[in-house]
């Protein structure tokens, strides 16, 4: 079964005619090191079977900021000490009222060991 999405960045504030509810909040980390990038491999949920950065759902009471530090280490075992914000993605899908606003950071300040979870395996950093 697939589903519509579309997908744009925001760029400045946009105003809708249309009465929505409030954006659901994620986040997207990617780990770098010089010349590789840290990815791992879905296992389920959205993008399952794909490569992806680290992530996941805003909880209330969280910042957007915290929560980007907490799927990462939850998602692959690092702790993640600076993140640098690169951008917001908003998805609509067809059918959805309610927006998906996707905030984007990438980090080269982390420790620990890249570890697989219940929700990622085969963790790989890939070069440029």
């Amino acid at each position: 079964e697939s589903s519509t999405c579309c997908v744009f960045i925001c760029t400045r504030s946009m105003s809708m005619a249309v009465s929505r509810p409030a954006n659901k909040l994620f986040t997207l980390l990617f780990v770098l090191e010089p010349t590789r990038m840290l990815l791992g491999l879905k296992k389920r949920g959205f993008a399952v079977g794909r490569w992806n950065g680290f992530g996941g759902k805003v909880q209330p009471n969280e910042t957007i900021e915290e929560a980007a530090k907490r799927e990462t280490e939850e998602e692959c075992g690092l702790i993640v000490s600076e993140l640098d914000k690169v951008g917001t993605l908003i998805f609509e899908f067809v059918g959805e009222p309610q927006l998906l606003e996707v905030h984007v950071f990438r980090t080269e300040q982390y420790s620990g060991v890249p570890t697989e979870s219940e929700g990622l395996w085969l963790l790989a950093f890939l070069s440029a």
